[in-house]
């Protein structure tokens, strides 16, 4: 603690020199580094007066730091005062939101970046399924990802995957995973989980198979995924004997 405490007495006077030879671009960043909201408004303010503009880098810096802290009052302020924001920058603040699990404001700035004629990428649609919380959000984050042709990739697949499983949809859900053109572990698990979810523990099992058929790393989830789809000794005592062997865990005596 005193070691921290004296990192940040020595950053403020670095700060007021960048403060005092104009340098307010990299001032405002380091004072995020002295984690002093007040001091960062302070600097900001000096910043707009002398006529500086937010460009799109420094902007996504600060949003970034602002909505780790759930301070979406600022995050979203900083937005507005870009000038030209990119796809970058909505992603930074459409992460915090969904990070925060905030469905609304998520769809509701995904929509205000398309109206700016924005397209979106992978991370912003990675952002929208994460904050899906009901089938009608899921389907609607689906949807946009079949149009922006992100629809078969295994980073979105496995949480419209999870999402469908989870309301109860499985049917939708398988379509996903066979639907997959870049089938891996994260994938085939959120499948397995999803078929144990709603009671098909058969169906788990053929997926975990076909991990091992495809030779795709077989990690804790997976196997507490196939746990979860076990009925017999025989079965818990063959995967225990796998686990022990990939060396997930250490084999009793």
């Amino acid at each position: 603690m005193k070691r921290l405490a004296c990192s940040l007495s020595l950053r403020k006077p670095c700060i007021k020199a960048l403060v005092v030879q104009d340098h307010l671009p990299q001032a405002l960043r380091f004072s995020l580094s002295v984690f002093s909201s007040l001091l960062t408004d302070q600097i900001y303010s000096l910043f707009i007066k002398k006529g500086h503009s937010l460009d799109r880098f420094l902007s996504s810096i600060l949003i970034s730091h602002f909505t780790k802290l759930g301070d979406f009052h600022r995050s979203f302020s900083f937005l507005s005062d870009t000038q030209n924001p990119d796809i970058v920058t909505y992603n930074a603040l459409i992460s915090g939101l969904a990070r925060f699990n905030l469905p609304g404001p998520v769809f509701k700035l995904f929509n205000w970046l398309r109206l700016e004629g924005l397209r979106p990428d992978v991370f912003s649609l990675s952002s929208l399924v994460k904050a899906c919380e009901n089938f009608e959000h899921n389907k609607i984050a689906h949807a946009v990802c079949l149009k922006s042709g992100f629809s078969s990739g295994a980073f979105l697949v496995s949480g419209l995957v999870e999402n469908y499983a989870k309301c109860g949809d499985i049917v939708s859900a398988k379509k996903c995973f066979r639907e997959c053109l870049e089938v891996d572990n994260v994938v085939c698990t959120a499948m397995a989980c999803g078929y144990v979810w709603n009671g098909e523990f058969e169906n788990s099992k053929e997926v975990f198979m076909e991990m091992r058929g495809l030779g795709l790393e077989l990690n804790e989830f997976s196997l507490t995924s196939v746990i979860g789809a076990s009925f017999c000794v025989e079965e818990g005592e063959q995967i225990h004997g796998f686990s022990v062997k990939v060396g997930l865990i250490c084999g009793g005596l």
